[in-house]
């Protein structure tokens, strides 16, 4: 199920796309300019949200039912679907399923290819010792978790420099850096990509974050947070490995304790800033 999904998100911009092209195309050189602007917009709204995501990075969540992409797209294959029934012509067959597969593929992106199916991890339990797992910084130096024993730690598993929405949380983070500084707390970043990729994110943040690799899944596979096939398919030609990491948020204390943990089911939803920051408050 993990490949069909990664193959959908890579296809479905696309397939979004030549709808789009076609409507506009449509309303251009037929007289069908209401069918087609139904058809572009059953098929707009998603296409803009994920190139939106890709081109700028800024969206570190967004809301479960996503309405603000969902609605537009079902007013755009009401529209056709109505103007079908009134006359079902040959050419409005072919823009009535255009419209709904846009309109399907959206539904199937909000409900079905964001909830990612992840059980939560045996591992992870607020309460328990953080198990030790292995990492590498970005010089290559072996090392583990072991090094976070002592101090106050908020420990973030993201996906890769190619997650747009892992990278707006990372952003989020460091906006909020001093909040954390003065709670004594260490933030960490562990993402399975190459040495290369961290350094490049690590360099773009001159704040006392520390940036690890967890090579080969190791640490992810210990944890219980592997993500087969996670990676959107064709991104494997910019280095990455197709099986990633679900988001994963841990804190510990200064004994090793987890005190809170973030395993979520959809990748679109992370937890606010000021959550995290509210951890770490003495109770």
């Amino acid at each position: 199920m993990n490949l069909i999904k990664s193959l959908f998100i890579f296809l479905a911009p696309v397939w979004l796309l030549v709808i789009v092209v076609i409507g506009i195309y449509d309303s251009l050189y037929t007289k069908m300019t209401l069918m087609s602007v139904g058809v572009v917009l059953s098929a707009l709204p998603l296409l803009i949200f994920l190139s939106y995501l890709m081109l700028f990075k800024k969206l570190a969540r967004t809301s479960e039912h996503l309405l603000v992409v969902l609605i537009p797209s079902v007013l755009g294959y009401v529209v056709v679907l109505f103007l079908f029934l009134k006359n079902a012509e040959y050419s409005f067959v072919i823009n009535m399923l255009l419209s709904m597969s846009a309109f399907f593929v959206t539904f199937l992106y909000i409900y079905w290819y964001s909830d990612n199916g992840r059980k939560k991890s045996g591992t992870i339990i607020n309460h328990k010792n953080l198990p030790e797992f292995p990492l590498v910084d970005y010089n290559g130096k072996n090392l583990t978790s072991a090094q976070f024993i002592g101090k106050k730690c908020l420990i973030i598993f993201y996906r890769g420099n190619w997650c747009p929405l892992c990278v707006a949380q990372i952003d989020e983070v460091a906006t909020n850096f001093k909040q954390f500084e003065e709670l004594g707390v260490s933030v960490v970043f562990i993402a399975p990509q190459s040495a290369n990729n961290t350094k490049t994110l690590a360099k773009k943040y001159k704040l006392d974050f520390k940036f690890y690799i967890d090579k080969n899944n190791k640490a992810a596979q210990q944890l219980g947070i592997v993500h087969r096939f996670g990676l959107p398919m064709g991104f494997q030609a910019l280095g990455y490995d197709s099986d990633s990491v679900f988001p994963t948020v841990i804190a510990i204390n200064e004994q090793g304790k987890i005190i809170y943990n973030d395993q979520t089911t959809n990748y679109r939803l992370r937890p606010e800033p000021q959550e995290l920051i509210s951890v770490f408050y003495e109770p």
